[in-house]
């Protein structure tokens, strides 16, 4: 009875690993700094939908919740990586 919510969160594991893949990559990059932005959002909003979400939904709230939450810490930090990736050709174009 619990397969779709299992599936979900196959695909929560999914976007986790790539989170953490994108974590070594802005490591690398020397801009480490800027993952706790994507952290603290990541935090305050499961603080504020958490409670609110697994009421209402139960444990497929819970798995959904955990899915968004990773999918969206996963795009903030590729955000972070394109930036930062997009400003260096830019400063190698105008030199």
């Amino acid at each position: 009875s619990y397969r779709n919510d299992l599936a979900v969160l196959m695909i929560g594991g999914g976007m986790l690993a790539l989170a953490n893949f994108f974590t070594v990559v802005v490591t690398v990059m020397r801009y480490q700094r800027y993952l706790s932005v994507g952290y603290i959002i990541g935090s305050v909003a499961a603080f504020l939908m958490s409670g609110r979400i697994v009421k209402i939904y139960g444990i497929t709230g819970a798995t959904l919740l955990y899915t968004a939450l990773m999918t969206i810490t996963t795009a903030i930090f590729a955000a972070v990586i394109v930036y930062f990736i997009r400003n260096k050709e830019r400063e190698n174009l105008s030199n």
